[in-house]
């Protein structure tokens, strides 16, 4: 696929942050730019991924959690599963 152009208005501070930024990584901009967006998409990947909330009753049971198959199909869709839950 060619590359597109992709641009985008900076105030000064902002622009000053990506230099800081570059500088600190040794790189240029863009690469600073590029570097900061992955991982960034890699944290949000990571945080999608299940972890129970610290203190919750599932906390430590990561590796069980999904594992057992019913057998049955969609229970939240079925009707008939949900008869007199919540009463």
């Amino acid at each position: 696929m060619p590359a597109k152009n992709f641009g985008m208005r900076l105030s000064t501070s902002e622009r000053r942050e990506i230099e800081r930024l570059a500088r600190a990584q040794g790189t240029n901009m863009k690469d600073a730019l590029l570097d900061a967006v992955r991982s960034r998409l890699e944290q949000l990947a990571d945080e999608r991924s299940f972890s129970p909330r610290p203190g919750s009753p599932l906390e430590g049971m990561e590796d069980v959690i999904g594992c057992f198959d019913s057998g049955l199909g969609d229970l939240s869709s079925n009707k008939t599963y949900l008869e007199g839950y919540g009463e």
